[in-house]
């Protein structure tokens, strides 16, 4: 979404859209980051700390030959940039599809690289999802900055094993079924989110069997480093977002020796699992809404929506109910609650330049005074199409959608008593009745078809880390997609490695989003003695 520009109501074909729904499509089109290695970096790691492959002289990679890399022109992909006219140049690795059977089968990982020829570090971003294309990844990161990385490091991107281009994860899930994993059709039943999630993981399943086992967070890692090799490089810098986080700190991790700057831009929380962190950002979003009727109680004489938070709340929660019992149409468009948790709760959750959309938008349906027509309302804020934007760089939802479930139903052993799942509902929907407990819906990892992952996660610490800190977390406080509780335990886990911008704001990436974060970023990965300082 534009900074700045109101989100809209949903068309007909968009108006069971649900409170999930962003999630998905931010990490598609929300330009993220990880960034490996910098320039003259002086202070690096020295010795080693258990990783997902134990200790460092014992990682599954260390035997392993340089995979040979044969760069040539980039694929032109439907819903993306053009990868010749910015330079970027692109090669298939064969990597093992199994690390601890190096002489098995394989899989192809595709990356790029946008190069001066010299041999100068090597930066990698990775927009996070997890599941999201990240190949073309390096030239919003770097437009974001102003151009300032491609001076001091060639930039990497890459599809990780599973997503896109790189051999992709696919399930063959209906219409119907990918959207009850973005929470497009959210609220349903409990019996109806049960069922899709039953149906989900057997088509994953049937569509992708054994190769389910081979594509969480721990290959993904240990593919980092073999790109890394395969370039020629002593170091990398990360620079990741959101899940792009998990991998940029889990290679800082696992491969200390060979790690350069880290940038940590709006992370999940890899200490925990994927169960607990996503219920963790139901309250979060409560915070946020709470923020915003209080902004709008503020401003009470322009909106009419109430004096207080409370009452603003309180006309809030009429309105959806009321859509909840009876869609109605505004100007011949269709809107229900769902429509409107999409088209105006949701950016504005995430946008503070959302909130006039959405305090606009109640006024009409709560009939306050001086509220515009609904002609007014949608010459003023436009419409949607209700679609999901299309490809983004040749990768359609439903793909991005089997690879985010590949990647979390790998990585942790989920709950399978679906009376857990119920419990959790419950409780998630009486704590934060925003979210009605959509981030505690049963999910289809509890019914995966059991694998054996080559390795898990890494156990986050800063055992044997020596020099300055090389770790560099940046932060909106009231980011709800990043809850500020978990960044708190992996700065904690990271200890002395890790230094932390926290920034006002909701938005979810620093990067291009806040001045002083993204001028810190940049200092950090490229500047011998990196400026850092933002108040606020």
């Amino acid at each position: 979404m534009d900074r700045g520009r109101p989100a809209t109501l949903a068309r007909p074909g968009a108006a069971r859209v649900g409170v999930l729904a962003a999630l998905l499509v931010l990490a598609l089109v929300v330009t993220t980051v990880v960034v490996l290695l910098r320039s003259g970096q002086d202070d690096v790691p020295t010795g080693g700390f258990d990783g997902m492959d134990g200790p460092v002289s014992g990682r599954l990679t260390d035997t392993l030959p340089a995979p040979r890399a044969r760069w040539t022109r980039c694929p032109q992909l439907r819903g993306g940039v053009d990868p010749g006219r910015h330079g970027l140049r692109c090669a298939r690795l064969q990597l093992p599809l199994d690390y601890r059977d190096p002489d098995g089968p394989t899989i192809g990982v595709v990356v790029s690289r946008l190069s001066s020829g010299t041999d100068r570090p090597i930066l990698v971003s990775n927009p996070g999802g997890p599941g999201a294309t990240g190949l073309f990844n390096s030239l919003g990161v770097d437009g974001a900055t102003g151009g300032r990385l491609r001076r001091h490091y060639d930039l990497v991107g890459f599809d990780p094993r599973g997503v896109n281009r790189s051999a992709p994860v696919r399930c063959d899930l209906t219409p119907d079924l990918t959207r009850s994993q973005t929470g497009a059709v959210l609220p349903r039943s409990f019996a109806e989110d049960l069922a899709a999630a039953r149906t989900v993981a057997a088509r994953c399943e049937r569509g992708a069997g054994q190769r389910l086992a081979h594509v969480g967070t721990a290959d993904v890692i240990r593919d980092l480093e073999m790109i890394r090799r395969a370039l020629g490089r002593e170091r990398l810098s990360i620079v990741g977002t959101s899940y792009g986080a998990d991998l940029a700190v889990g290679y800082a991790t696992a491969y200390p020796d060979h790690t350069g700057r880290v940038v940590l831009d709006s992370p999940s929380d890899p200490t925990r699992p994927w169960y607990e962190v996503r219920r963790e950002q139901g309250p979060a979003a409560e915070a946020r809404f709470r923020q915003i009727t209080t902004r709008l109680a503020a401003q009470n004489g322009r909106w009419h929506l109430g004096s207080t938070a409370v009452e603003v709340r309180a006309t809030y929660d009429r309105v959806a109910n009321d859509l909840a019992r009876r869609p109605r149409r505004i100007a011949g468009e269709r809107v229900d609650r769902a429509a409107l948790e999409q088209a105006r709760v949701l950016p504005a959750l995430g946008d503070d330049a959302a909130v006039p959309a959405l305090a606009a938008t109640l006024q009409l349906l709560a009939g306050a005074p001086g509220a515009p027509s609904s002609a007014e309302l949608l010459r003023r804020l436009g419409k949607v199409d209700g679609d999901d934007g299309g490809p983004v760089n040749g990768q359609d939802t439903e793909q991005a959608v089997d690879a985010g479930l590949a990647v979390r139903c790998a990585d942790d052993r989920w709950p399978r008593d679906v009376a857990t799942y119920a419990r959790w509902l419950t409780d998630d929907a009486a704590a934060a009745p925003l979210t009605r407990g959509a981030f505690a819906a049963p999910s289809p990892c509890a019914f995966w078809p059991s694998i054996a992952p080559s390795g898990s996660r890494p156990t986050l610490t800063d055992r044997g880390w020596s020099g300055r800190p090389n770790v560099l977390v940046l932060h909106h406080r009231s980011d709800y997609r990043s809850p500020a509780a978990g960044v708190r335990r992996l700065v904690r886990a990271l200890g002395a490695r890790a230094v932390l911008v926290d920034r006002a704001g909701p938005e979810h990436v620093v990067l291009g989003s806040d001045r002083c974060g993204t001028q810190a970023l940049t200092s950090w990965l490229v500047d011998r003695e990196p400026s850092i300082s933002c108040g606020g």
